[in-house]
């Protein structure tokens, strides 16, 4: 990995193979069904507990950010605002349904604005 500013070498990371990837898409097909069927209550769990984390880590994500798009860090800081302020968006709780009907929700109220 290059640091976009300067062009120097910051870090050596591996990349990921056929196998790996493969490894993962399985693993995301098999976890899908459990998710598809979990209630809502348990999927605005599962959003509370990631802005707690999105929030929690903050600096540390602008940080990395920073190094690896060449931003200086009052950017980075911006984009993770930007990222929390669309976290706390669907965690506010308003639920607004769609007149168009989705296959993938099930007759979930989605909790976002949708066009008609």
């Amino acid at each position: 990995m290059h640091t976009p500013s300067t062009g120097a070498v910051a870090a050596r990371v591996a990349f990921a193979d056929a196998d790996v990837v493969d490894a993962a898409v399985s693993a995301a097909s098999r976890a899908f069904p459990a998710w598809a069927g979990a209630s809502l209550a348990r999927r605005a769990q599962v959003l509370f507990l990631f802005r707690g984390l999105f929030a929690r880590r903050a600096d540390e994500i602008a940080r990395v950010i920073a190094s690896e798009h060449g931003k200086v860090l009052s950017d980075a800081r911006g984009e993770v605002a930007r990222g929390q302020e669309v976290v706390e968006f669907y965690t506010r709780g308003k639920v607004v349904t769609s007149r168009r009907p989705d296959p993938h929700a099930r007759g979930v109220e989605l909790g976002f604005p949708v066009s008609n």
